[in-house]
């Protein structure tokens, strides 16, 4: 899955399946514009330590789990501090 933002500087990331409520995981880094977050992983799965990054979502583990899983729709939500604003809620489809 790849998302294309505009600039964000310290921002929260949730990626869930649809129905479940969102699991924030914090960026290590600024986002910019231009840049790609790849991923194959929900940041919802228990006991995973998550690396997140302007243009990547990692797990400490390779949890199978964790990973999306083809057909299946994910609820996606990016939240900017210090402003605390939502600049993403959308669902996916993973294919």
């Amino acid at each position: 899955m790849t998302f294309i933002y505009k600039r964000i500087i310290n921002a929260l990331l949730s990626i869930v399946p649809v129905g479940q409520p969102p699991v924030y995981q914090a960026s290590l880094t600024d986002f910019k514009v231009g840049e790609q977050i790849m991923t194959m992983n929900v940041t919802n799965y228990p006991g995973a330590v998550y690396n997140v990054t302007s243009t990547v979502v990692e797990t400490d583990i390779d949890y199978p789990d964790a990973k999306l899983v083809a057909g299946q729709k994910y609820d996606v939500k990016i939240i900017v501090y210090p402003f605390q604003s939502m600049v993403l809620d959308t669902v996916v489809e993973v294919r």
